[in-house]
C-alpha cells in the first residue's frame, strides 16, 4: 500500500480542502435548522421562495411571520417585494403570498423567541458562506503554485478551486504511473460482484469505493458540470 503524504502546496491545498469540506458540513447543518425554524414561522413564505436566496432573505428580515406580512399596507409589501427580486416578482406574488398567509399554519406559540433563533441561524450562515469563500479563494490561488494547474484550470466549466480541490486529494499527478492508480486512488477502480447465482454474462462491475471519498465527491461534481448543457461533454 502506498501511503501519499502531500507536501508543499499540495499539503496547504489539503489542509484547506478540509476547511473547505467542514465549512459546507456545518453550512448544510445550519440551513436545515434554519428551514425547520422558518417553516414553523410561515410556512407559506418557505414554501413560495428559498430563505436562503437574496430575495428571500430580505423578506424574512422584514416579515418573518404571517402577522408581519398582513400588518404592512399592500403597496408597502409590493415595493418590499419588487425591492427584494430587483424587480422579478410583484403583484401576482404578493397577492397569493397575502391570500396564503391569511390561512397560514404557522405556530403561534413562542413566537419572537423563534424569530431571534432565525435571525441567529440567518447570521450565522453569512459567518460560514464568508468563510467558505475565503477558503475557496485560497484554494485557488494556491493552486498558481501547482506545476499541473495551469493546464487543468483551463478545461472548461471547471472552475480553479475545483481544481484546487482535486489535486488537493491527489497531489502531484506524476506520482501517479498510470490512469489506473489514479482511479484506484479514488477508489473508482471496479470489481466484480458475482456468486454462484450468477452467470459470466451476468457479472455486475461496481466501484470499490477504497480511495478517498472527497476525491470521488469533487469530481462527482466536476463531471456533472461537464456534461451539462454547454459542457465540453454534452452531447448536442
Amino acid at each position: 500500500l502506498l501511503l501519499r503524504l502531500p507536501q508543499g502546496a499540495y499539503g496547504e491545498l489539503r489542509v484547506l480542502n478540509e476547511g473547505y469540506h467542514r465549512a459546507t458540513q456545518r453550512l448544510t447543518a445550519v440551513q436545515n435548522q434554519a428551514r425547520e425554524v422558518a417553516f414553523g414561522l410561515f410556512p407559506e413564505l418557505v414554501r413560495a421562495i428559498s430563505p436562503f436566496s437574496a430575495t428571500g432573505k430580505a423578506l424574512w428580515a422584514a416579515t418573518p411571520t404571517p402577522a408581519a406580512w398582513l400588518a404592512k399596507r399592500r403597496s408597502t409589501r409590493e415595493r418590499l417585494v419588487r425591492k427584494a427580486s430587483r424587480g422579478r416578482l410583484g403583484e401576482a406574488f404578493v397577492e397569493e403570498l397575502t391570500a396564503a398567509a391569511k390561512d397560514s399554519l404557522g405556530t403561534t406559540e413562542a413566537v419572537e423567541v423563534r424569530v431571534e433563533q432565525l435571525a441567529f441561524l440567518q447570521a450565522e450562515l453569512e459567518r460560514w458562506e464568508a468563510h467558505r469563500s475565503a477558503l475557496e479563494a485560497k484554494l485557488a490561488a494556491t493552486l498558481d503554485r501547482c506545476p499541473e494547474g495551469a493546464s487543468l484550470a483551463s478545461i472548461p466549466c471547471l472552475g480553479r478551486a475545483t481544481v484546487a480541490r482535486i489535486l488537493a486529494e491527489t497531489g502531484p499527478l506524476a506520482d501517479f504511473g498510470s490512469v489506473q492508480a489514479a482511479l484506484k486512488h479514488a477508489g473508482l477502480n471496479l470489481y466484480a460482484s458475482a456468486s454462484g447465482k450468477r452467470t459470466p454474462d451476468r457479472v455486475c462491475y461496481r466501484i470499490t469505493k477504497r480511495g478517498r471519498s472527497r476525491l470521488r465527491h469533487v469530481l462527482f461534481f466536476a463531471a456533472l458540470r461537464l456534461v451539462q448543457r454547454g459542457g465540453i461533454f454534452h452531447a448536442a
